[in-house]
Order: structure tokens, then C-alpha cells, then sequence
């Protein structure tokens, strides 16, 4: 499924996360329409192949920011592993009686602090949401038919992990990226983008690139094409 361009020109390397984004939401929206018209033409093996391919995608992107982007952050909080399990709207409390502060600093470190930690919540929430679909998966295993109960199921779970996904990505357009395009060198981007773009540890380092281009559209390949040829002189 393709959607209209979310990107003209690319003045940043980081808006590369603009396309990353969008493939996501388009892989993420195609599994939820196969299994909402999953019937008897379909088998469970053919729904799993679909779903692994957004869930591998989603986890090895998760994996890379988490090490390579949120971690290198100028931003000096300690990050407690309990509480990224905890509702992501307790990240933001106490940001509201922020405005009355009367240092811009303080008020800029802490409400950055909120932004990040509500990002990371919602990282460890889509994970967790996709694992919920595994999890249903795996009760099926060797089941070749999908009982109406399985596929509401299922239905349910696809569609959290979409929405909870989608709610991740607004935040870190909203807050995240606009920090790195301010603060991070263009040189610094691009040694980041190559790392999301390129799976150095696989066989075929371009998997992922693979993944995405289906769900641009040619000028959105193209400008794709023309930062995967920078990054890859790195």
C-alpha cells in the first residue's frame, strides 16, 4: 500500500526517518486489512510470513535506535527499566508545572528529559504489542484454519500494536527528530542512518532498504537511493 509522499526533498539525513516511518505504517496497515479478510483461502502460515516481516523489521529498527540514537542523546537522565513498563503518559507528569520555572535551561533539560523517556516508553509499549501477536501465534501452531474466536483475536492485537506504533512515531516527529536536526552534525546523522539503513551483521546488509522500498513511491526511492549512496562511502 502506498500512500502520497511524505517527503520531497531530503535537507536532513535524519529525515530519512520520515520513509522508515511511513513503510512501517503501510506494512503495519496491509497485515492488519489480511488478517480483517483472512477466511478460508488463507492459511495461518501465510498471515505469520506477512506479520514476521513487519515484526523483524520493527524490532531490528528498535534495536538501532535504542543503541545507536536515543543512548547518544545529549541528555543526562537515568533511565530505570521497571518504569518503561509503566503507563507512557507518567512520563510526561509534572511537565505542566515546568512553565512556571524561571530558568529557560532547567526548563528546556527537564522537558527533553519528559520527551525521551515518553519515546522510550513507547518504544519497550510497541514491542510488547507485537509480542502480544506472537504470543496468540504460537497457541496456533499447526492449526491450518483460523477459528472466527482466533481471528477477532488477532485482529485485536494487530490493530494495538499499529496504533501504539503510529502514537510512536507522531512523538518522535514531533519532539525527537527536530532535536537531532538541531543539535547533531550532518556527519553524526549520516553515521546514524547508516546504521538503521544497513544490517552490517547480515548476510545481505540491505534487507532492510529491501524491506521499505515496496511501500515508496519512486521520487521517495530516489532520494532513498541518493542517501544510501552517501552513507554507504562512509
Amino acid at each position: 500500500m502506498k500512500e502520497q509522499d511524505v517527503l520531497s526533498q531530503m535537507e536532513y539525513p535524519i529525515d530519512v526517518m520520515l520513509l522508515i516511518h511511513k513503510a512501517f505504517s503501510a506494512d503495519a496497515a496491509d497485515v492488519e486489512q489480511y488478517i480483517g479478510d483472512f477466511d478460508e483461502e488463507h492459511s495461518m502460515q501465510s498471515f505469520t510470513l506477512s506479520f514476521n516481516e513487519w515484526a523483524v523489521a520493527m524490532m531490528y529498527h528498535a534495536d538501532m535506535e535504542d543503541a545507536h540514537m536515543t543512548v547518544d542523546m545529549e541528555i543526562d537522565y537515568a533511565r530505570d527499566n521497571e518504569n518503561e513498563h509503566t503507563d507512557i503518559h507518567t512520563a510526561l507528569e509534572g511537565v505542566e508545572s515546568l512553565i512556571n520555572l524561571n530558568e529557560n535551561k532547567d526548563l528546556e533539560y527537564r522537558v527533553k528529559e519528559a520527551i525521551l523517556s515518553l519515546s522510550d516508553a513507547l518504544h519497550v509499549e510497541v514491542i510488547n504489542k507485537l509480542q502480544d501477536v506472537m504470543d496468540v501465534l504460537d497457541e496456533e501452531i499447526g492449526q491450518q484454519a483460523l477459528i472466527p474466536r482466533t481471528k477477532r483475536h488477532l485482529f485485536e492485537k494487530v490493530v494495538n500494536a499499529r496504533v501504539t506504533q503510529d502514537d510512536h512515531f507522531e512523538n518522535e516527529e514531533a519532539f525527537i527528530l527536530p532535536i537531532i536536526r538541531e543539535h547533531w552534525s550532518e556527519e553524526e546523522q549520516l553515521a546514524l542512518v547508516k546504521i538503521l539503513l544497513l544490517d552490517n551483521e547480515s548476510d545481505n546488509p540491505r534487507w532492510f532498504i529491501e524491506w521499505m522500498t515496496p511501500y515508496l513511491s519512486q521520487n521517495e526511492k530516489a532520494l532513498l537511493d541518493d542517501l544510501e549512496q552517501k552513507v554507504s562511502n562512509l
